[in-house]
């Protein structure tokens, strides 16, 4: 399992700081194995690059010695923001330069981002990677989240500059103005933001191959490898870098997923962050089995993020399916240098547990309610109220408020029961709208809207509460044996994550459609017309089954039955039942992962409480018996479970607070 450590590019040539480094590796051996020297963060003259690059040599040499990988990390490609500005820029930005800034959909100007079809840019950075690499002969190139297509502030959106609205103006025979054009992508015909966004693929694609060659022709044994925070707005997936690559690298091409969290102050951020992180890593090619997270620490001060926060983060991305660990914490010593060797102390600590769950991870996918997402959302039809931002942000958290409550849920489909939302069903092309009819289905209303007005009949009328009066209502259960026997009916508030989306009842429903509960209300008013059925399972024609509810399905606070209800629903509608299911009253977010054979290999279970708990859990088709448990605090131990109906029932050692535990099943 790789463990790196990034190294900043001002303080790598600094002897007291390369020395207080190897000082940390030897006192920790397991809590790093990899460095990454960095080129100059900024675009200074091409000869500085070329100095540094030769000085960088020796200092390579001393961490090889020591017994560490050495990687280098392309700082910009083309260019992170205007704070650049801040740096040397002067190898690009100058009076008369060739390089082409880069252009917003409105006009306004980057300086210090370059179009990325500007062959100025291009020599740029290919010989700036020469220089490096011939020098420093890293494994991989790890190349900046800045090869990308947005966020360039102050450009938002690119490019749309004079030559590419030329060139795509060529492509298609036709005219645009930079605002008609702008105009197009948004409210116009979606073949052209359909072909615009390929046209850029291929832009990137052929700067990433040309990077690519450039580092062959000097190195040949070195790998590009991606860094992303996942800007949709160039399309579902990132493989117009890893494949324009591939052909040119000693191993497969690697990838960091990101997206921020530079702090603990709010440890809950690291749960939306890992949700974040499994999307991008569920839509990486199967050859990019490298995946390790950003975990960063800006400014590297010991009131950002803490010891605790840094393993807590490790933990949970390594469990939701990454296979080795990146962190910038120490980029420069900001603190004195045995502060860090609080945070090492503990990846050394828990080095074994980390490399259990790499290895998992490895060999297994995500497990769990597949949530429905579309590659084609960058494709979606937009409102009048709607811009460049919805074609660059796909639907991700709106299953997060019930992740808290124990749910697993999966971007990868593992052919189990699918959950659809609104959102998500109205980001689906009608191919695979058309598959979801024939699936196991967990979905509401709004989506049922959705679907019907894509001209797939399913034979339901819907409505919306008036808002004024919905309030009013609760959910009456029927006398199902999904419902719970003890409780008759379930108040879904206004005041909850979600609580705020339309209700829905439905006037008419399938024939033959099972029932699970109605609304009513115990308030005297009068009411136009008494809403009808709440929540109902039915038949599709394709062969599907699905469970729909009125009100929106990811309310997070919700009592226990109402959660133990969900989970029944979604065993109920699928032969292929849920891998794991939490059992006790507890606020903790499961991720189980599943084998080739959909057989469960592992559970993590995290706390996300303020104060410790004892969590019983339900594991389904084990890939073995033995039952060995490791946590970030804890021992290591074999668990005796209790079996009941197919089932293996855990009450797992105590979980501190925000803190993450794991059953291995061997």
């Amino acid at each position: 399992m790789k463990i790196i450590q990034r190294l900043g590019s001002e303080y790598q040539y600094s002897d007291s700081y390369i020395n207080g480094l190897l000082r940390l590796k030897k006192k920790y051996p397991n809590s790093f194995n990899d460095v990454w020297l960095a080129t100059d963060y900024g675009f200074p003259k091409l000869e500085v690059h070329e100095k540094h690059a030769k000085a960088l040599v020796a200092i390579a040499e001393k961490f090889r010695a020591a017994g560490l990988g050495v990687s280098l990390q392309l700082s910009n490609s083309i260019g992170h923001g205007q704070y650049m500005s801040s740096e040397d820029c002067t190898g690009l930005v100058y009076k008369g330069s060739p390089v082409q800034p880069m252009v917003g959909p409105d006009g306004t100007v980057a300086h210090y981002c370059f179009c990325f079809r500007s062959e100025a840019l291009t020599d740029y950075v290919t010989k700036e990677l020469s220089y490096y690499c011939k020098a420093v002969h890293p494994e991989y190139v790890w190349v900046d989240d800045d090869f990308r297509a947005s966020n360039h502030a102050p450009v938002e959106f690119s490019c749309f500059c004079d030559g590419c609205i030329e060139k795509f103006n060529k492509e298609l025979n036709a005219s645009y103005t930079r605002e008609e054009l702008a105009e197009e992508l948004i409210h116009g015909d979606i073949g052209v933001r359909e072909k615009f966004i390929e046209f850029n693929r291929h832009a990137l694609g052929v700067l990433a191959e040309k990077m690519a060659k450039a580092v062959h022709e000097v190195s040949p044994e070195t790998t590009l490898a991606f860094q992303s925070c996942f800007h949709g707005y160039t399309g579902g997936d990132d493989d117009f870098f890893f494949d324009s690559v591939k052909p040119y690298g000693a191993k497969a091409p690697a990838y960091r997923g990101g997206g921020g969290v530079y702090n603990d102050h709010d440890p809950n951020l690291l749960f939306y962050k890992v949700t974040e992180v499994a999307y991008q890593n569920a839509f990486l090619p199967d050859y990019v089995t490298l995946r390790v997270p950003e975990i960063e620490n800006l400014p590297f001060a010991y009131s950002g993020k803490s010891p605790a926060g840094d393993m807590l983060e490790s933990t949970l991305q390594l469990a939701a399916g990454h296979t080795g660990l990146s962190y910038s914490m120490i980029m420069r010593f900001t603190e004195r240098p045995d502060y860090y060797g609080k945070h090492l102390a503990l990846i050394e600590k828990m080095y074994p547990y980390f490399e259990k769950l790499a290895d998992v991870s490895a060999k297994t996918k995500e497990g769990g309610l597949f949530y429905a997402t579309s590659r084609k959302n960058h494709l979606k039809p937009l409102g009048k109220e709607e811009g460049f931002p919805q074609i660059a942000k796909p639907v991700l958290h709106t299953a997060d408020p019930m992740m808290r409550d124990g749910v697993p849920v999966s971007f990868e489909d593992n052919g189990g029961a699918v959950l659809l939302t609104c959102e998500n069903a109205a980001a689906l092309t009608d191919e695979e709208l058309k598959a979801m009819l024939s699936r196991s289905v967990i979905t509401e209303g709004g989506a049922i809207d959705v679907i019907q007005s894509r001209g797939f009949d399913l034979g339901i009328e819907t409505r919306i509460i008036d808002a004024d009066t919905a309030g009013r209502y609760y959910e009456s259960f029927t006398k199902d044996p999904l419902n719970p026997a003890n409780k008759r009916r379930l108040t879904v508030s206004f005041f909850v994550p979600g609580g705020n989306k339309p209700r829905y009842t439905f006037d008419k429903i399938p024939a033959g459609a099972r029932v699970l509960g109605n609304y009513k209300t115990d308030v005297v008013s009068v009411i136009d017309k008494e809403p009808t059925v709440a929540n109902f399972i039915f038949k599709t024609k394709e062969g599907g089954t699905f469970a729909v509810f009125g009100y929106g399905l990811f309310v997070g606070i919700l009592p226990k039955y109402g959660v133990d209800r969900f989970l029944r629903i979604a065993d109920e509608i699928c032969e292929k039942k849920l891998p794991a299911v939490l059992m006790s009253e507890s606020q903790a977010f499961l991720y189980p992962r599943v084998d080739k054979d959909g057989k469960t290999v592992s559970v993590s279970v995290a706390n996300a409480t303020l104060g410790e708990d004892k969590i019983r859990i339900a594991l389904r088709n084990p890939a073995g018996r033995k039952f060995i448990y490791m946590s970030q605090y804890g021992k290591t131990r074999e668990l005796t479970a209790k079996e009941k109906d197919g089932e293996f029932i855990f009450d797992l050692p105590v979980l501190p607070a925000y803190s993450v535990g794991t059953v291995f099943c061997e």
